[in-house]
């Protein structure tokens, strides 16, 4: 908490259904409102969609209770996971006056980009501001590795499975890999510009970011981009995966091994209560002083990657 306590925003990888983890939000909520008393206070929330800022600010000022923040938000429609599990940190807000920000891309935006469409300027202007920044971070080579490391496995089993793939859309149940490539840098993209532009508002602010798992991991998601457009860049901002299972860095389910001696690359096995747990720590991406493929203007891609926030000086791992 007391490194926690030092960076300008941090990024709270959760899984959404899983009580422990907003029990654990809750829990490092009230811890940094003990030590940062003297630092404005936001909490950032991909449940609850830009649109939706307004009964926010509402349910704050008391103008709205729970029964009307689920209704006025849409909540059982456009997030589909129980709002009790997030009560808690609902109430600690309101009690203690932290306020709370409506992150994620809204539903009919999202639905655009599923079917292969375009954003009008205006609201692509709302989620992307920094639009120079926002290609160059989508054409390194370390974030081509994000995507098929942390993007493309579970675009896959879903599929597979055959499971509804379109979240904010009846048109269809699954779309093309590109179009979710899309949908899921755009939301991104405005999670961190909606952060990143709380912290330019409170220099000297501290943002706690409740954002899924899979928007946190392997250094090019949420929070990257949102040191991207700070001063202080990946110094100034911290993420941390909430109980972490192997399948949240997404090792192969029929690659699970057993805990034992066995020294394996990249990987850490911690003992626990089914045994089985070969955590990924870091995906390299570039063999360092390599030059990259496809780089922005010829660099090289670890260069290219700590241009971007997508890794730190000399590294080439993420």
């Amino acid at each position: 908490v007391r490194t926690m306590g030092s960076k300008r925003a941090i990024f709270l990888g959760e899984h959404h259904p899983e009580p422990r983890d907003h029990q654990l939000q809750a829990a490092l909520l009230t811890a940094l409102l003990r030590r940062t008393t003297r630092r404005p206070l936001a909490v950032g929330l991909e449940a609850v969609q830009q649109r939706f800022q307004p009964a926010l600010d509402d349910y704050l000022a008391g103008r709205l209770d729970e029964a009307g923040l689920v209704a006025a938000t849409e909540w059982e429609r456009r997030w589909y996971w129980s709002f009790a599990a997030y009560a808690p940190i609902f109430r600690i807000c309101r009690t203690h006056g932290v306020t709370m920000l409506a992150l994620d891309m809204d539903s009919e935006d999202k639905a655009k980009v599923e079917l292969g469409g375009a954003l009008e300027p205006a609201k692509r202007r709302q989620y992307v501001p920094d639009g120079d920044g926002f290609e160059r971070f989508g054409s390194t080579r370390a974030f081509e590795e994000y995507v098929s490391y942390t993007l493309r496995p579970p675009f896959t089993l879903m599929r597979r499975a055959g499971q509804r793939m379109t979240a904010s859309t009846d048109d269809a149940r699954t779309i093309s890999f590109p179009n979710f490539l899309t949908r899921q840098s755009l939301r991104d993209e405005a999670m961190a510009s909606a952060s990143a532009a709380w912290l330019a508002e409170h220099p000297q602010g501290l943002l706690l970011g409740l954002v899924g798992v899979n928007h946190v991991k392997f250094s090019c998601g949420v929070p990257a981009r949102t040191a991207r457009m700070l001063p202080g860049g990946l110094d100034a901002v911290a993420s941390v995966l909430l109980n972490p299972t192997a399948a949240s860095t997404f090792v192969d389910p029929f690659n699970l091994r057993l805990c034992d001696r066995a020294a394996v690359a990249n990987e850490a096995c911690l003992r626990n209560d089914i045994e089985v747990q070969n955590y990924v720590l870091q995906v390299p991406f570039a063999q360092r002083g390599a030059m990259a493929s496809r780089g922005v203007m010829g660099r090289d891609p670890v260069e290219e990657a700590r241009s971007a926030m997508q890794a730190r000086r000399g590294s080439s791992v993420r």
